[in-house]
């Protein structure tokens, strides 16, 4: 079985990383958070920052504990082993990303372009 090349450097993980987290968090979710609950959206801002520095930690233990290719799967299957569980569980988070992105690109627009009544 062919294994995957990593041609991918640190920096170049990174700049897409932050990109991604830019360019759909900062502007449109800050604008849309702010409408929806005022100041509150601070300490909820704040609240995930620090929910979100845990489950990097928690990706980065596991990613230096098994370091191969397949990332949610492969932790799964670690740990339920090689059944349905670990199957479902990695094509679960690829559905969800993929549902995510499409949300939030459809949240731009919808930001960017608002529909007018008719």
């Amino acid at each position: 079985m062919a294994e995957l090349r990593k041609n991918l450097g640190f920096w170049t993980v990174f700049s897409i990383t932050i990109t991604a987290m830019i360019g759909t968090g900062m502007f449109f979710g800050t604008a849309i958070a702010s409408q929806k609950a005022g100041n509150a959206s601070i300490l909820v801002w704040v609240f995930l920052g620090l929910m979100t520095v845990y489950i990097g930690a928690c990706f980065g233990e596991l990613t230096s504990m098994y370091p191969k290719v397949g990332g949610i799967y492969e932790f799964a299957k670690h740990a339920y082993g090689r059944n349905i569980y670990s199957f479902l569980i990695g094509w679960t988070s690829w559905v969800v990303i993929n549902m995510m992105n499409s949300l939030l690109i459809v949240a731009a627009l919808d930001y960017i372009m608002p529909q007018t009544a008719r």
